[in-house]
């Protein structure tokens, strides 16, 4: 049945689309160096669709819902503003949150660990869809330093973070939202 999968997509990408104008040929990045080795990986500009939906199949903490959801335990207590504790959580204000240091210091190992996590799922949709194009390609295989070296993989995460950017310079930092848009989490 895999066989017929490949087969019928094989056949759906030597079909050609009526385009007006044909879109450029891909081009391929280097990404590595000498001592981790070096991988050619196709620069999309963007993360494919498949790769985003790799990433949502993934069940990575929502950092999101989870800093509103502190945030808005802790505006209770303290009668303030949701967006003004979600702000300062964020910002990881410790003197604006000074009565909530443990829960702060939590909040930041959620945050690295959900960093952690998009990070390696990411690189994984990478390796998985582009370099090695197969759909048994798992998260432990992209842990799995026989196969790839730690270092590579870091560079392989940075290529990955710059295709879900769109290889964007450097954005604005994001304004903060206001109660009624975190009350939308």
């Amino acid at each position: 049945m895999r066989w017929e999968l490949h087969s019928q997509l094989s056949q759906k990408t030597a079909m050609k689309l009526p385009f007006v104008v044909e879109p450029k040929a891909v081009e391929t990045v280097a990404v590595g160096n000498e001592a981790t080795g070096i991988l050619n990986i196709p620069k999309l500009g963007d993360l494919s669709p498949v790769e985003r939906r790799f990433l949502k199949q993934q069940n990575l903490i929502d950092i999101r819902r989870e800093g509103i959801k502190l945030a808005a335990e802790i505006a209770t207590k303290e009668g303030a503003r949701l967006s003004d504790i979600y702000s300062a959580l964020i910002q990881n204000d410790m003197t604006a949150l000074s009565d909530y240091l443990g829960e702060l210091i939590i909040f930041q190992d959620l945050v690295d660990e959900a960093n952690d996590q998009k990070a390696l799922a990411l690189a994984t949709a990478i390796l998985r869809f582009r370099v090695m194009r197969d759909e048994d390609w798992t998260i432990e295989d992209t842990l799995n330093t026989d196969l790839l070296p730690p270092a590579l993989v870091k560079e392989i995460v940075i290529f990955a973070h710059r295709e879900e950017t769109g290889w964007a310079e450097e954005t604005a930092p994001p304004e903060n939202p206001s109660d009624e848009e975190l009350g939308n989490f």
